[in-house]
């Protein structure tokens, strides 16, 4: 069974080169090829890919500067030979394992059409005392910590909502990542801010529309990095802000999807996602500068939601970009939208 795993960067080299160094000590005699697909980079990035060729059989390098991460993963997938596609960050330490899992999985069982394992936190410096308080916990023992893409499930096989396959360790088959449609837009630099979409939310969230199992798998497992400048609170209330773009796409979407008319009403949406952050975050804290920050990061991430709110019911072009079927047509894309934004 031929994977492909494909790895989207720009403009982290250093990070790159630790993830490829991880891949180059896999065990395993499976076939596979690694796609990385530089958007852009001004670093050192394409001599690291260079370097590392004499440890791969195959290592692709493909440069495409057009805005966005969606760019990354969807050429990745369009240059990919395996049944599996394998979409990883570029900032993850892979186990030596890890490949061999891949293949266990999906073998097993011809009802494994998305997969994903634990994502073990990879602190580069000690984190501070507050993250300990971010997580949230999932079923009895399990905990993710959504915002650094930390998922901690456990050592036990299992079926799992289609929405905690996150993008950092996403595996689908092929036929079924095309038969979806793919990934939606997901972060691009901030001039075009407002064409971000949900990411891998939308191809998950087909999936459990059409009852496709998702599997939780310890084989799977690898290490995301946490950054300095990502264990600060500026971060995580940067994070929140983006996260409520990104709902208001998702909610959009959703109407329209649902063939209703959308109307706009910034205010009342403002008041309804406060009502529904408040609930689902734990404001109750041990002191009152976490309680306060807890509190910023809500009010963030309304601020965002609006703002997408706002912009969307005075431009037409983004409504537009909204009810696209897919985004797999990235020179559409580029041609519609992006040329459009100076």
């Amino acid at each position: 069974m031929a994977i492909s795993i494909i790895i989207p960067t720009l403009d982290r080299a250093r990070l790159l080169n630790r993830t490829l160094l991880s891949l180059a000590n896999q065990i395993t005699d499976e076939d596979h090829e690694i796609i990385v697909v530089d958007n852009g980079s001004k670093d050192n990035t394409r001599e690291i890919c260079k370097l590392h060729e004499a440890s791969f059989k195959n290592l692709v390098y493909v440069y495409d500067d057009r805005p966005g991460l969606l760019v990354g993963r969807h050429i990745g997938a369009q240059r990919a030979r395996g049944e599996i596609l394998t979409f990883i960050d570029d900032d993850v330490i892979i186990p030596p394992y890890w490949l061999q899992g891949i293949t266990e999985v999906f073998d097993k069982s011809g009802d494994v059409s998305l997969a994903t394992g634990n994502n073990y936190p990879f602190f580069e410096n000690p984190p501070p005392e507050w993250l300990n308080q971010m997580w949230c916990k999932y079923g009895s023992a399990g905990q993710h910590l959504y915002q650094l893409s930390f998922l901690c499930f456990g050592s036990r096989s299992m079926v799992i909502d289609p929405g905690y396959v996150w993008g950092l360790n996403f595996h689908i088959r092929k036929d079924t990542f095309f038969d979806l449609g793919g990934f939606n837009p997901d972060i691009l630099p901030s001039k075009f801010r407002y064409f971000i979409g949900d990411g891998e939310l939308g191809i998950t969230r087909k999936v459990k529309a059409r009852n496709i199992k998702a599997f939780f798998d310890p084989r799977l497992s690898l290490y995301h990095t946490a950054t300095r400048e990502r264990l600060t609170k500026e971060y995580f209330l940067h994070r929140s802000y983006t996260e409520g773009l990104m709902n208001g796409y998702t909610d959009i979407r959703k109407i329209i999807t649902s063939g209703t008319s959308p109307r706009f009403s910034p205010k009342n949406e403002q008041i309804k996602k406060l009502k529904q952050y408040i609930k689902y975050f734990s404001i109750l804290a041990t002191n009152n500068s976490l309680f306060t920050f807890k509190r910023d990061m809500i009010t963030s991430s309304v601020r965002g939601y609006n703002d997408y709110l706002q912009h969307v019911a005075e431009n037409s072009l983004v409504m537009e970009y909204i009810r696209e079927e897919n985004y797999l047509n990235i020179d559409s894309m580029q041609s519609k939208y992006y040329s459009k934004i100076n």
